[in-house]
């Protein structure tokens, strides 16, 4: 077999070689490698291409770069012919490494020369060996020796590299060359050529970034280091968003803030921020912002408030304060979202008596609320006793019921009462206004007719109480007690009746001028209560004597004259006594409406409340005497004055000083003697003198 030229050159020394041809050293390494099938590469620089762009306040990582491998040769397979390329370089870029090689110290590349080494080897080791060794060059020589051109032509196909276009090679032809060199290491150790191959791919192709400023970045591919200075996007605006909603006079959420930074670029990037805590918010707010690269502000404009109503939730009686706090205002947004607050309080006077409208305060301002309380239905007060006409009210407690059947006490100081309470009552029903909260209302007391007896019965309780007879019932009053003097002792009886109907005037056995009857005959037969003996009479007539005008039951009798004498007593038909002037027209007393008269012929006592001096001193003497007394009409005292005989009597100075003394306005003597009689619940109570009881022609008496 033919020698082949590379195998001239391998007789020689490599260090000669290069030293009688160092601008031939690298064409002729070439041309071994191409002979021999396989590549030789030398790596001298990495080129640094950045891909991503640098946003000030960012950083750039590997994935930004996009890093070539600049190798001194390259072997390409073109038609079965090998050939020497440049993988990467310009021609001018090949003239420059050339040059340099050339100019290289030959004792340089010497100084580190072994016997082992050869100054191909040494330059090898100071671009990182990624070449073939001379001792692997040698074997592959010996075994070229034993082989068959066949064999040597099969380890040229086998063994050269993959076309450089290929994204691993172009990128990484170190990786093929350090196989090469590792492989009898690898064969020597029993490790695989891929296991050893893939650990130095992974130390020979890590790519780092290293950068001391935000724009200066150290990129290294093995042992090859580039430095990239990187010109950064500068920040535009510091820009602020909300991401939430928020409604008129409501309080922003600050964690719905979002800021980003803006680049010239458009860019925008994400980043952390504090802000301020706002309060509520009526219209656009902006709320300052903090972030590690400036302040900036968020504007936040609230929904519009487009609508608030209110409702009042409570239960509110009339003449009540209503609560702000039972209304509820709804606020409606521009978006249809609706909001429910409380009412803060009311605008004016919150006190409602009739249904209305009112005003209430909310945080959305002011808004109209329709109350409609439950109204007073009545009112009414207790009343401890009963009430009579004339009596005056007393009224402390007022009790109101509404409408749905709640009752409430109001106390003095919450009501005023109108002028009618300070009047006195009169019978039946009573309407007493009253003003509470502004307005009027009343209550009705029912008044009973107060009559004399009940009056009476209060006055004269502790008469009552001690008399000796008593008679009491709804219209009429009877005492009865027994007074003993010295000289005399008298029955006084004390009679208040309600109506003056209750006193009579009448006749025996209902006849003028008849048969003369007893007291107690009459009494029994006209139910009387208490009632005595009247006129003085004439036994041959049994007709009323001494007196002038006399009048029975309203009318004139025959016997009567024109005028009166003025020895009469007249009734009214209101109760009134009295004793007419003398020579007073008989019809005059009809006119003033004198209903009966009795004739008594006994000096008058009392007239028109004055007492009257009886005059001749042989008038006054002691003798049994009927008299009555008048307070004023319905009210009267009768005096029965004697024992049995006509000893134990009363003088008219004793009978008139009794009745005046008992406030009596008038007083007379009726007939008295033997006539003088007291009947009280048809028992006689005094002694007559005559010792038995007279018949006479009229009578004084009471009835229920």
């Amino acid at each position: 077999m033919a020698e082949r030229p590379w195998g001239i050159l391998l007789r020689k020394s490599i260090a000669d070689i290069i030293k009688e041809h160092k601008r031939a050293f690298i064409a002729g390494t070439a041309v071994c490698a191409a002979a021999l099938g396989v590549g030789f590469f030398v790596p001298v620089r990495i080129e640094v291409k950045q891909t991503g762009t640098l946003h000030q306040h960012t950083a750039l990582t590997e994935s930004d770069f996009t890093v070539q491998t600049s190798t001194l040769f390259g072997i390409k397979h073109d038609a079965n012919d090998y050939k020497v390329i440049w993988d990467g370089w310009t021609e001018e870029q090949q003239e420059a490494v050339i040059e340099q090689v050339s100019r290289a110290s030959l004792s340089d590349i010497d100084e580190e020369v072994s016997e082992s080494d050869t100054g191909l080897e040494k330059y090898a080791r100071k671009k990182n060996k990624n070449i073939i060794t001379a001792d692997e060059i040698r074997a592959s020589s010996a075994a070229d020796d034993k082989s068959s051109d066949a064999d040597v032509d099969k380890k040229v196909k086998d063994d050269k590299p993959a076309d450089p276009t290929d994204s691993a090679n172009a990128e990484n032809p170190e990786a093929e060359s350090s196989s090469a060199e590792s492989g009898s290491d690898a064969a020597s150790t029993g490790k695989s050529d891929s296991s050893v191959q893939s650990q130095d791919e992974s130390r020979e192709d890590q790519l780092v970034v290293t950068g001391d400023t935000v724009t200066e970045y150290t990129i290294s591919k093995g042992k090859l280091t580039d430095t990239v200075t990187v010109d950064a996007v500068p920040v535009s605006e510091i820009r602020a968003f909300y991401d939430g909603v928020v409604y008129y006079m409501g309080v922003p959420d600050t964690e719905n803030i979002r800021v980003e930074l803006v680049y010239e670029d458009g860019a925008k990037v994400a980043i952390s921020c504090t802000a301020d805590e706002p309060g509520a918010i009526e219209a656009k707010t902006d709320i300052p912002v903090h972030t590690e690269y400036g302040d900036t502000v968020c504007s936040i404009v609230p929904v519009e408030l487009t609508e608030t109503t209110a409702k009042y939730q409570g239960k509110v009686y009339s003449g009540d304060t209503a609560e702000a706090a039972d209304v509820a205002v709804t606020a409606r947004f521009a978006d249809g979202h609706t909001e429910e607050v409380t009412a803060s309080e009311f605008v004016g006077d919150a006190v409602v008596n009739d249904t209305g409208d009112f005003v209430v305060k909310s945080i959305y301002g002011e808004t109209n609320v329709h109350i409609a309380p439950i109204q007073i239905t009545g009112a009414s007060i207790e009343v401890p006793n009963l009430l009579y006409e004339e009596d005056m009210l007393d009224v402390d407690i007022i009790t109101l019921t509404y409408a749905d059947g709640k009752t409430k006490d109001i106390g003095k100081g919450e009501y005023e009462l109108g002028a009618e309470a300070s009047l006195p009552l009169t019978a039946g029903k009573n309407d007493i206004p009253f003003l509470y909260n502004g307005k009027m209302y009343t209550f009705t007391v029912d008044v009973l007719h107060d009559t004399e007896i009940r009056r009476a019965r209060m006055r004269y309780a502790d008469e009552i109480a001690t008399a000796e007879y008593s008679h009491l019932s709804d219209t009429i009053m009877v005492t009865v007690n027994r007074y003993t003097k010295p000289e005399y002792s008298y029955l006084l009886t004390h009679i208040i009746i309600d109506d003056p109907s209750q006193i009579h005037a009448g006749l025996s056995n209902d006849n003028y001028g008849g048969e003369r009857e007893t007291p107690s005959s009459a009494a029994q037969r006209l139910g009387w209560v208490v009632g005595i003996n009247g006129s003085n009479f004439d036994y041959s007539t049994n007709t009323p004597t001494m007196a002038d005008a006399k009048i029975k039951n309203g009318q004139m009798m025959p016997d009567s004259k024109a005028v009166a004498n003025g020895m009469e007593i007249c009734l009214t038909n209101s109760g009134n006594l009295f004793s007419p002037k003398q020579g007073m027209s008989i019809n005059d007393l009809l006119r003033m409406g004198v209903t009966d008269t009795w004739c008594c012929g006994d000096t008058l006592l009392i007239s028109n409340g004055e007492a009257v001096n009886v005059g001749i001193q042989s008038l006054d003497y002691r003798y049994p005497r009927t008299a009555i007394g008048m307070v004023r009409p319905c009210e009267y005292y009768l005096i029965t004055a004697g024992t049995s005989g006509y000893s134990g009597g009363m003088t008219y100075d004793e009978v008139r000083d009794t009745l005046t003394a008992l406030n009596c306005g008038f007083g007379k003597c009726l007939d008295g003697g033997g006539s003088s009689t007291l009947i009280f619940e048809n028992q006689m109570l005094n002694t007559p003198a005559t010792g038995s009881e007279r018949p006479v022609t009229d009578f004084l008496y009471f009835t229920e």
